[in-house]
């Protein structure tokens, strides 16, 4: 039996609860025992496809000093490691369940095998052998410093498995070369490298509730939208920011339309300031297509800028 499962996207809590409760994720396990039971499963994977732990949609990295962010000159590993900490810390008995029996838990009739598969916003987790090691302790696997694969497949079921961060620009800065055509996996080096949607998630959408409270400051509208915003990640496309911005503004004064829109214009400015968000619009501007990645997204932080 094969179950996958992917964007648990268990977090600390401090940019927004995103994830599903420890409750949820007891009931949900026991439902898949009582089907695999029901199927009288004698072999389970669970494949855990990507994005289980997020390391992106939390405040904690603004307590790090900005070149030891994982886009700064200075990656700290320990700073990743105390995020990661935080969100088992956060999402404590869904790591007890999935490390410990889930036979004796969760009623399934045999012991899954747990596979994980990294994707963009656990990126971090398969790029050091300390969060490797401590991934490996929260999903009950065997010790290993070997990195995660980025694929899954498996012919008994003819299944081949991905996150599929690979074909989204935004949040996978891989080989050219690497096409929507392709089902070759692109080196693990091209994983390792940081797209701009790391910062997208954590240096423009995670930073932006607090600035929009510490502009409206003890207002009681300040605590109401702090929470709306924290949903900001949720809006797609992209394109689409600026409008959900404004809609939120206009159901408000005047007061806190303009606290609104100072808030962005002071997170996007610090977002373009950035030196990695710099350099990754200059490498890749083609002027030849208005429609690549760096027009794209200098386009909407444009919009965002002159937003009223």
């Amino acid at each position: 039996m094969l179950i996958v499962v992917s964007d648990l996207h268990f977090a600390d809590g401090s940019a927004g609860v995103h994830c599903l409760s420890n409750e949820v994720v007891r009931r949900e396990l026991a439902a898949l025992g009582a089907r695999a039971r029901h199927a009288g499963a004698r072999d389970i994977k669970l494949v855990l496809l990507g994005d289980i732990y997020d390391l992106l949609r939390t405040e904690a990295w603004f307590e790090v000093p900005p070149e030891h962010r994982p886009w700064g000159a200075s990656p700290s590993e320990d700073a990743a490691n105390q995020v990661f900490g935080s969100l088992v810390a956060k999402n404590r008995e869904a790591f007890e369940l999935l490390s410990g029996s889930l036979v004796g838990s969760c009623g399934f009739p045999v012991e899954p095998e747990r596979v994980y598969v990294p994707g963009n916003h656990d990126r971090l987790c398969n790029l050091y052998p300390s969060l490797r090691e401590r991934v490996r302790a929260t999903l009950g696997q065997k010790p290993s410093d070997e990195p995660f694969d980025h694929v899954y497949v498996d012919l008994e079921h003819a299944v081949i498995a991905r996150h599929g961060q690979e074909w989204d620009g935004f949040n996978f800065e891989g080989s050219e070369t690497f096409g929507p055509d392709h089902l070759l996996a692109p080196p693990l080096e091209d994983y390792m490298q940081i797209p701009i949607g790391d910062l997208i998630a954590c240096e423009f959408v995670s930073r932006l509730p607090g600035r929009v409270r510490e502009q409206l400051g003890e207002s009681p509208a300040a605590a109401s939208l702090y929470r709306q915003f924290q949903d900001l990640f949720d809006v797609r496309p992209l394109i689409s920011v600026s409008h959900w911005i404004l809609f939120q503004a206009q159901r408000h004064n005047e007061a806190t339309q303009r606290a609104i829109t100072e808030a962005l214009r002071q997170t996007t400015e610090e977002f373009r300031a950035l030196p990695f968000v710099e350099t990754w619009l200059a490498v890749h501007n083609r002027q030849a297509d208005p429609f690549d990645g760096a027009n794209v997204l200098g386009f909407v932080l444009a919009l965002l800028e002159n937003t009223r």
